[in-house]
């Protein structure tokens, strides 16, 4: 019994003293988070779509909380609701959001452009893009193969003779 105890005893003495140390290095090293941060979170939709400029709603609340000249109305998907509640939040003054749309520069459809190769792979545009460049001829014009509208939270957009078409009155930027 008494080499048990020799055993046990130095291992739960350094078991304590690692939990001791452990429970003071949380304390020292705590990440002091502000209050607001959850709240602020909690008002945002969630959509994390970047419309903000910010990388997601997380990034946009951390935005809010330590940069006081952040505006409160650049969350587009949740609208004058959240621009609301986040002026009120953080007292600041209220502006209403400014409404954006998604937007197709593009006009290469099927009759003023062809394809460069005869793209024979997944239907994505970003598949597409990594494999040839892209299929058409135009380096920068839609693919038509639809990534976008399976995006599309509101179905705002579909593919019109190659080329994607948003619907404005649909779309929530």
């Amino acid at each position: 019994m008494e080499p048990i105890l020799t055993a046990v005893i130095p291992v739960v003495i350094i078991g304590i003293i690692c939990a001791v140390v452990l429970v003071v290095a949380s304390r020292v090293m705590a990440v002091k988070e502000d209050e607001n941060l959850p709240k602020i979170r909690e008002c945002l939709p969630g959509a994390n779509c970047g419309a903000c400029g910010f990388p997601g709603c997380d990034g946009y609340a951390k935005a809010l909380c330590e940069k006081p000249d952040t505006a409160v109305n650049l969350c587009v998907p949740g609208g004058g609701k959240v621009a609301k509640e986040l002026s009120e939040l953080l007292g600041r003054d209220y502006a209403e959001v400014e409404k954006k749309t998604a937007t197709v520069h593009c006009n290469g459809d099927c009759t003023r452009t062809h394809d460069k190769v005869d793209y024979h792979g997944m239907n994505s545009c970003k598949g597409a893009k990594l494999l040839y460049g892209g299929k058409g001829t135009c380096a920068y014009g839609c693919l038509g193969l639809g990534d976008c509208v399976s995006a599309c939270p509101e179905h705002a957009i579909c593919i019109v003779n190659g080329v994607a078409k948003v619907n404005k009155n649909a779309c929530i930027g």
